[in-house]
């Protein structure tokens, strides 16, 4: 009776159980996984429609209530002046420049040269904006963006350039920023002599309503010349301190696709290949094991109820 209770046959119905239930999990975990990751995109361009809606409704709200409070609102008198087009045509004795700088490189060793390349900046009183290393199933890649004084930019760049296998793109551009700069100051001068000439009528007003709609004209005044000092310090910002983005990768493949793979290259993704399958033939085997303590017991409880009703019949 009992030989008959837990055969080899009742172990390979309890093994195909586990197998099978085992497969149903991995593919209903791996798929909605994929159908996580393709909503995403989906989820989040949807909350950032929300939020603008949002943001442009309350603009709305908040441009009709102050429609509705002062209607009779004087704008200054005076226009902001047109930015310099001509930057070359500017008699200035110390014209200002901004750089920025893009590197796409391939090297041996992408998390010893983002850190090696990080030291660099820092000690060259550089400041780092951002710093990340990340590793694929088939790439190992990297990217930094730094702030460096522009007087030490040159030497900055023949060091991003130092040890790298190949460069896949380098790109540098110099611009011209004194006609900005120039005509944002002007605009401030302007600005601040129209809020001197409106504090003397200030002054002088007698009516309360007069002196209310000239306050207001100072405020929309100090609001534009703060703007415009923001503006100011960002050009002053760009001039004194290049910027620099690099990125970086182990495998010229992970920017162009179609470049011909190297023998080092075949080997990585055959090897990766393999560790993927070993993935998932573990993975599959661990929760085999697992739901074959759960189905033996019933295989060989049900085999039981059956040989018992049997053995009934048979009396």
């Amino acid at each position: 009776m009992i030989r008959n209770i837990f055969t080899k046959r009742i172990f390979i119905i309890s093994f195909v159980l586990a197998l099978s239930t085992a497969l149903i999990q991995f593919t209903a975990t791996h798929f909605s996984q994929r159908i996580y990751n393709m909503a995403m995109p989906f989820n989040a361009n949807y909350a950032e429609l929300s939020k603008e809606e949002s943001s442009f409704g309350g603009i709305m709200m908040r441009s009709e209530v102050s429609d509705s409070i002062d209607t009779k609102m004087i704008e200054p008198s005076t226009q902001m002046m047109p930015f310099y087009n001509e930057d070359n045509a500017l008699e200035v004795d110390n014209r200002l420049y901004s750089t920025t700088s893009f590197s796409q490189l391939v090297v041996k060793d992408v998390s010893s040269y983002v850190g090696s390349l990080r030291d660099y900046i820092l000690s060259s009183d550089g400041r780092v904006l951002s710093s990340n290393v990340s590793a694929s199933s088939r790439y190992s890649y990297g990217n930094i963006s730094a702030r460096v004084p522009s007087a030490s930019v040159d030497k900055v760049l023949a060091r991003v350039r130092e040890g790298v296998v190949s460069v896949v793109r380098e790109e540098t551009n110099i611009q011209d920023e004194t006609g900005t700069y120039v005509s944002v100051a002007d605009q401030i001068v302007a600005l601040q002599d129209q809020k001197i000439t409106l504090e003397m009528q200030l002054v002088e007003a007698k009516d309360a309503v007069a002196k209310r709609r000239i306050e207001l004209q100072i405020q929309r005044i100090d609001q534009q010349i703060a703007q415009l000092n923001s503006q100011q310090d960002a050009t002053e910002e760009r001039v004194t301190y290049a910027r620099i983005d690099v990125s970086v990768s182990n495998s010229a493949r992970y920017y162009d696709p179609s470049v011909r793979p190297t023998l080092w290259d075949m080997i990585q993704t055959a090897w990766n290949s393999l560790a993927t399958v070993a993935y998932y033939i573990g993975y599959v085997m661990v929760f085999t094991a697992m739901y074959l303590v759960i189905w033996l017991p019933i295989v060989v409880f049900i085999n039981f109820v059956r040989l018992v009703l049997s053995n009934k019949r048979e009396e």
